[in-house]
């Protein structure tokens, strides 16, 4: 499942703290922070609409705006995932991941 589900991590560093119990504190207000669910979005576009992919690449981030009666999406969002897909008939479609 490796393959799948890409591990995302990074190194948060508190050099001003000296205190132990301060640094646990703050190491465990971030578990709490980045344990809450993610919204992950894909959206699938036609690759001759605008923005084209070549204006767009991993890591960006893009204001995304949907409204729907169902659910409303509004805000900026990472990119993390695109997968361009051509059909028989050369008509291009993509799937463009973003996670806040």
């Amino acid at each position: 499942r490796q393959s799948q589900y890409k591990i995302r991590q990074k190194t948060i560093s508190y050099k001003e703290v000296s205190e132990l119990t301060t640094l646990q504190d703050r190491g465990d207000k971030e578990l709490i922070e980045k344990d809450l669910q993610q919204q992950i979005i894909t959206i699938t576009t036609n690759g001759t609409l605008t923005p084209l992919p070549s204006d767009y690449d991993l890591g960006d981030t893009v204001t995304v705006r949907i409204k729907t009666s169902l659910f409303t999406i509004d805000g900026a969002y990472r990119i993390y995932g695109v997968k361009t897909v051509i059909s028989d008939t050369d008509e291009e479609t993509i799937d463009i991941t973003f996670n806040p």
